[in-house]
């Protein structure tokens, strides 16, 4: 089939609702968090993720299961309702007996169950809320799939209607608890001697409710797609359209048809295809995995070529020649939004143009971000970015600092913690990919684990986390090591942290973006800090 038929058969296969949903699933997924902490549950991030992978379906709202206190009415929607003392995670008994200085609720500082405290007035009840999402769907047929994998952990499964034409599926676990600590005269109803026996009673509710969400998150990473078309051969940045690797030439009647039809193929001004002969005769292995070459088929002529690429409203200044960019790494742009906290301080390594740094400054409620690259064209097209962003979204352009410099040398001089450490490490041309013992004689076996090199970024990014600090970690696997969940790079995140006597909680596992080689896939591990020597 030729390459013109291919790519009118790519556009006119999809129809109208397809692209209208889309358009509401970039709409929804570029929105800030309303919620109290300002994030996704930490719990919840995996299925989450597994849901907007698939083009047919998004998420519009979660909760992994939490426990508190509360008083009043009981309905959290009326004025007369108040709670406190939100836990996510497991409890300890000090949680019924001991202050905590940090809640936010003057009347829930004091120790619930402690006979001598008595500012309690009125009834005081503990909740356990369990597992809840809602997701919204393109067709009725995606919804009942949708449904089917959910009833594979979850009892309580609802479909309803939507005035947009898709439909909402909402889904809520079955492990609730609600009961009274204090009674109406403010007095405990149970004492001490029974705390052993709520924290037992909290805790196995929530490690029924995470069993039950890793089964409804393997279901849907079976589900497929049922949007029926032929996906475009090419990757549209900004108005210039790459031929994917290995695509043979097209004639002047195929580059036409896709620069021709400006609405269709939204602004095409460009054609290039890679230049694999140039690149190959790179003999600097660290300035390849920089710089990539391209042959213009047809267009205005451009050198350099830069393009401006919008994404979810925020515009990314790009020098195509200088600087690595995929549109394809958008829907994992958006689950890193949605993990950042309100007040968080992120840095941001291997920043490169800024997609992370940028999306983070406009659609979360980061106190700030440090982006680092030692990239001197990167660092230009991310100060464009921020001057751009200014125009539109000045106070979220004030909280983003560029830094150029070298990643280890800017940790190593760094005296500042942070709470979020994004660190999306570029792909070394031969060190990367396959696990093989070290190939570097300087280091032991350890670091085959992360590619030799990969182990002096990771040891210098830990002490630069704060306490309970989150590390979003970019590496590089096999393809059959996903379905295990990557084995051999989670270990070697664990020895690393062993190494530097810390104790970390690994909270995620999955592929972000396209296979950048024959069976060889880049993937995002989160972890979180526990506690450190």
């Amino acid at each position: 089939v030729k390459f013109a038929t291919k790519m009118d058969e790519a556009v006119s296969n999809v129809s109208t609702d397809v692209l209208e949903f889309a358009h509401q699933k970039s709409q929804a997924m570029s929105k800030l968090d309303k919620s109290r902490a300002g994030r996704i549950d930490p719990r919840a991030v995996a299925i989450c993720a597994a849901i907007n992978a698939n083009d047919d379906m998004y998420t519009t709202s979660s909760c992994a299961g939490r426990c508190y206190l509360w008083k009043g009415e009981g309905i959290k929607a009326t004025e007369l309702f108040s709670r406190g003392r939100i836990s996510h995670e497991k409890i300890v008994p000090n949680y019924f007996l001991g202050e905590y200085s940090t809640e936010e609720e003057e009347e829930f500082r004091m120790a619930p169950l402690n006979e001598s405290t008595n500012v309690y007035n009125g009834e005081l009840w503990l909740r356990f809320e369990p597992f809840i999402l809602h997701a919204r769907c393109r067709t009725l047929e995606v919804a009942r799939d949708l449904a089917s994998a959910a009833r594979t952990a979850f009892k309580t499964v609802g479909l309803q209607t939507s005035h947009r034409s898709s439909w909402m599926v909402a889904i809520s676990g079955d492990e609730s608890l609600e009961m009274p600590l204090r009674g109406p005269n403010g007095k405990p109803i149970l004492t001490s001697t029974h705390v052993q026996w709520l924290t037992a009673l909290i805790n196995i509710r929530h490690d029924r409710n995470w069993a039950k969400i890793d089964r409804f998150c393997k279901a849907v990473y079976n589900l497929k797609t049922h949007i029926d078309y032929t996906f475009p051969r090419y990757e549209l940045i900004g108005d210039v359209a790459i031929l994917r690797r290995g695509e043979p030439r097209p004639s002047d009647d195929a580059l036409a048809k896709i620069i021709g039809g400006k609405k269709k193929n939204h602004g095409v001004r460009i054609v290039v295809q890679h230049d694999d002969e140039q690149e190959a005769q790179l003999s600097d292995q660290a300035d390849r995995s920089r710089r990539q070459n391209f042959i213009q088929l047809c267009g205005p002529p451009r050198n350099p070529l830069m393009t401006t690429h919008i994404e979810s409203g925020v515009a990314y200044i790009i020098d195509l020649n200088r600087v690595f960019f995929t549109p394809r790494l958008a829907l994992e742009r958006a689950r890193l939004c949605r993990c950042v906290s309100r007040g968080d301080r992120v840095l941001v390594l291997f920043a490169g143009c800024g997609p992370e740094s940028l999306a983070i400054c406009a659609r979360t409620e980061a106190d700030s971000i440090i982006s680092v690259d030692a990239n001197p064209v990167a660092i230009q097209c991310l100060h464009r970015g921020q001057q751009a962003l200014a125009k539109t979204k000045p106070q979220a352009a004030l909280k983003l600092t560029i830094i150029q410099d070298d990643v280890l040398h800017f940790l190593s001089s760094c005296q500042d913690s942070f709470d979020r450490i994004i660190a999306p490490r570029p792909k070394h041309p031969s060190l990367d990919g396959d696990r093989c013992p070290s190939l570097d004689k300087n280091h032991d076996d350890t670091d085959a684990f992360g590619g030799p090199g990969g182990y002096r970024f990771l040891e210098a990014i830990l002490p630069r986390l704060s306490k309970s600090g989150e590390c979003h970690w970019y590496d590089f696997a096999a393809d059959h090591e996903l379905t295990q969940n990557c084995p051999r790079s989670c270990a070697f995140i664990q020895a690393a942290c062993d190494r530097a006597s810390v104790t970390a909680r690994i909270t995620y596992v999955g592929r972000a973006g396209p296979p950048v080689a024959k069976r060889q896939l880049r993937i995002c591990i989160d972890f979180v800090l526990l506690s450190s020597s």
